[in-house]
């Protein structure tokens, strides 16, 4: 079970449960269980008249008439009350209890849990991930590294920097996987098992035989700190599977049509600052790292950064630098494989030229 590899983000101790939260043995510090909600794909807000607008209790749950109809309510701010979820009439809201590793933990309120029950045993999908419009490049590259893992066949996979834990539910039916991410994607076709950040991972040390950061690396604020944390809680001998973009990802990604409709949406919010420098709201607002930071620090990256540190030598020295063996990378993605057509992605595998490489690390030099 997940509770039996989980330790103190901070200081490593051991945890124990004690009033709804964890609490650290050595360095005392809480970490509680919190509400997350999630709204699932029976969201149909034409056929209701939007009751949890009016519930929510923080008034940051707005509708959207613009995008598919069970994406339409967003919530993009969360007390974790649960009000929206009685309110709704169609069942489409859904609420799970979640330990937050979090320093200052916005989701939600505190909830008293049964460990040994509840916690990290609830597999039930939000979404169908069939409905999932994936871009071709990440469909091969999630094929590939559940490839990966079927091949080394460990007890279990963490997925750290789960996102809207895609991975998890389209390849997680015979498979243990173990999500994490730094915040709550409302519209996950899972819901995430702990909520903490890679740089401090509420993981035991040597505790985790297989890890996968697909598209993570790239929007950390430290990605030093966020391997030597997988390096730390990675068995002897342990894997990671790392994927992320490489120097031509935005090449590539200029035939999104899903891409340039996100940036013409981000030229109507600021058509004077376009007017004023296009070339520089460009490589400023095509940037794709700071998307999907917990933070501003990325804020100023540019187009023309990311693709000179992007490089698959670039990469490889990285993970070379911070310990890890490469076993083998992959390139996946061919030049027209930005569509969201996930079978163009698969016309052919590229050698060179490709969105993103996947590497094969083994934690060798374990201290």
């Amino acid at each position: 079970m997940l509770v039996d590899i989980l330790a103190c983000p901070e200081c490593h101790g051991n945890l124990k449960t004690e009033n709804a939260a964890f609490r650290c043995e050595l360095c005392s510090r809480e970490y509680p269980f919190i509400n997350a909600i999630y709204i699932t794909d029976k969201c149909r807000p034409s056929k209701c008249k939007r009751k949890c607008l009016s519930a929510c209790k923080t008034g940051k749950m707005q509708y959207f008439s613009w995008t598919k109809p069970s994406k339409r309510i967003r919530i993009l701010e969360c007390n974790g009350c649960g009000d929206c979820l009685k309110a709704c009439p169609l069942g489409a809201i859904a609420a799970h209890v979640t330990p937050t590793f979090l320093r200052k933990p916005s989701y939600g309120n505190r909830q008293d849990i049964d460990v040994s029950r509840s916690f990290g045993m609830k597999k039930d999908l939000l979404r169908k991930p069939e409905n999932m419009f994936m871009c071709g490049h990440v469909a091969a590259t999630y094929d590939y590294v559940n490839s990966k893992i079927e091949e080394a066949k460990p007890d279990f996979v963490v997925d750290d920097g789960c996102g809207h834990n895609l991975f998890a539910a389209k390849y997680g039916d015979n498979k243990e996987i173990f999500t994490l991410d730094g915040y709550v994607d409302r519209h996950a076709y899972k819901k995430v098992d702990l909520l903490a950040i890679g740089e401090k991972l509420p993981l035991a040390d040597n505790s985790v035989p297989v890890f996968i950061s697909n598209f993570v690396l790239e929007h950390v604020k430290n990605p030093r700190a966020y391997l030597s944390e997988i390096k730390r809680a990675l068995k002897r001998e342990g894997v990671l599977i790392v994927s992320t973009p490489t120097q031509y990802w935005h090449f590539i990604n200029l035939f999104s049509l899903y891409a340039a409709f996100e940036y013409l949406l981000k030229i109507f919010k600021d058509p004077l600052g376009f007017l004023k420098n296009p070339w520089q709201h460009f490589i400023v607002n095509r940037a794709h790292e700071k998307e999907h930071c917990l933070d501003d620090s990325k804020k100023n990256v540019t187009v023309l950064d990311e693709t000179r540190n992007w490089t698959v030598d670039k990469w490889r020295t990285l993970y070379e630098e911070e310990g890890f063996k490469v076993i083998s990378e992959k390139i996946t993605g061919n030049l027209l494989s930005a569509h969201h057509l996930g079978w163009l992605g698969k016309l052919w595998q590229p050698k060179r030229i490709g969105a993103h490489v996947t590497f094969i690390l083994r934690n060798e030099n374990h201290e």
